[in-house]
């Protein structure tokens, strides 16, 4: 029986060994068919210049131009769908191999995001692709074949409720089996939109009960940056939750509406903010004087700037590169919020010796409240390659261990966020000062990441955000 089961292993082994090789050369000759893309593109961008030139004349016919336009236009659709199959199929096999977490990334969305300068959403949507290809496998078929979009795939993924578990999901999943022909189908004849929202009908369907007890769900709000600099706020909260929030917030507005009207008592020109104003204000109120709840009268937010900032007048590039001031969640304030927020705060001030604050050297082992906010001003995130979480999310980490000797102080700790301090303790991974860090580092070193092979970890990220920078600089002063 051995020498059977070894006589197997070594042929499967073999078409492993030619797979991996194979899938070299393909990325070989897509990195060509790359470069000949790009070229291709700067010459339909020169074309549309010479198109563009009013002084130009064209004889073209109506007709032949639009054929050309829509002919285009169709192959760069074509050209953008063969990307996402190749994009779905390229990750799957990145995530069979391991390579997020041999990149140190938390999650195969962020790896994706981080290795293709895709924004989460999109990396979303693709990760998702290839979970609905292997757990649907007509979907995932004519998904490859080109008959569907990764849109059509992507709508799919939506059908089941995420909260499904154990049998329930079992039973949902044969179902939507059963149905991937009628899916197929009407994908191949459907606009994303339209079959997005048969999708919706069919989860309709399979969870037309809804929760068991709705009320017993917990609570759920979304905060998201919008493109213009503002905030979008919103949320699902439970009767209770509900309750007591709406019922603060009538009463915070009747205040605010009362001091308004006072302050506003001899000006004839004033207008009182509509319910919704009031309504935002009286949130913000509410969230300022609860952050400072263990400390009455005070704000419980934490801003950093340097006290050389304070008084200088910063230039369009400046504003536009980040605040000068900025929270321990990694958001920039606006000169306006810092100083409204100065008025009557606590100011910590924080003295500097040959420039090393704070240092405790052998006399504390854990980081002093005071020390962890320096270290969040200095490195605003985990500097971990490529991670974002913010300052508040991060432990201080003794780069020379302190059983080996290492002290608490400022040159020798940096933030990590719990996944990849532990990733470090746990799993092998190296830390250490970075020689020879880059120009635009955030302190005098930066940090070093080895993985546990040995080779180095190189953040994809950091380069591209050294080259938008350089593209802004280069928009705002010319060469």
């Amino acid at each position: 029986m051995e020498s059977v089961g070894d006589e197997r292993s070594v042929p499967e082994a073999s078409l492993r060994a030619a797979a991996w090789a194979e899938l070299h050369q393909h990325a070989a000759v897509l990195a060509d068919l790359v470069s000949q893309v790009s070229a291709l593109a700067e010459r339909v961008r020169f074309a549309q210049v010479a198109l563009a030139d009013p002084e130009m004349d064209d004889p073209t016919e109506f007709s032949d131009r639009a054929a050309a336009a829509g002919a285009l236009a169709e192959a760069t659709a074509a050209l953008g769908r063969c990307s996402d199959q190749l994009t779905v199929t390229s990750t799957q096999i990145a995530v069979s191999a391991q390579v997020p977490l041999q990149s140190g990334c938390r999650s195969e969305r962020l790896w994706l995001a981080e290795h293709s300068g895709i924004n989460r959403h999109a990396a979303a949507s693709i990760v998702r692709a290839g979970a609905v290809g292997e757990r649907f496998p007509l979907v995932g078929s004519a998904f490859d074949e080109g008959r569907i979009f990764l849109g059509h795939v992507d709508a799919v993924s939506t059908i089941i409720p995420a909260r499904f578990t154990g049998e329930q999901l079992a039973t949902a999943v044969e179902m939507v089996r059963d149905l991937q022909p009628t899916l197929v189908a009407l994908a191949e004849e459907a606009t994303v939109d339209e079959f997005a929202a048969f999708c919706r009908k069919i989860r309709l369907r399979l969870d037309a009960d809804g929760p068991a007890d709705r009320s017993s769900e917990a609570s759920t709000v979304w905060l998201e940056a919008t493109l213009d600099g503002r905030w979008m706020l919103s949320g699902d909260l439970s009767a209770d939750d509900g309750a007591l929030i709406a019922t603060m917030l009538l009463d915070r507005m009747e205040k605010l509406r009362r001091r308004l009207r006072n302050e506003a008592a001899d000006d004839p020109a004033f207008v009182m903010p509509s319910d919704r104003e009031l309504r935002a204000l009286a949130l913000v109120e509410l969230l300022v004087d609860g952050s400072g709840a263990t400390r009455p009268g005070r704000v419980g937010v934490f801003l950093h700037i340097n006290l050389e900032d304070l008084g200088v007048d910063r230039d369009e590039l400046e504003v536009l590169l980040g605040g000068a001031a900025h929270t321990e969640a990694d958001l920039d304030i606006t000169d306006d919020t810092l100083w409204a927020l100065l008025a009557g705060a606590d100011v910590v001030p924080v003295f500097n010796h040959n420039g090393s604050p704070l240092s405790y050297g052998r006399t504390r082992r854990f980081t002093p409240e005071i020390l962890r906010h320096v270290l969040a001003h200095r490195d605003r995130r985990c500097r971990w390659p490529h991670c974002d979480q913010p300052a508040l999310r991060t432990n201080s980490h003794h780069i020379d261990h302190w059983e080996d000797g290492g002290t608490t102080d400022p040159e020798v700790l940096t933030g990590l966020c719990r996944f990849h301090h532990l990733a470090h303790h746990n799993h092998g991974w190296g830390v250490s000062r970075d020689p020879n860090p880059s120009p635009d580092a955030q302190s005098p070193w930066a940090l070093r990441v080895v993985r546990p092979d040995g080779s180095p970890l190189v953040s994809r990220a950091a380069e591209r955000r050294r080259l938008e920078r350089d593209q802004v600089l280069a928009r705002f002063i010319p060469a």
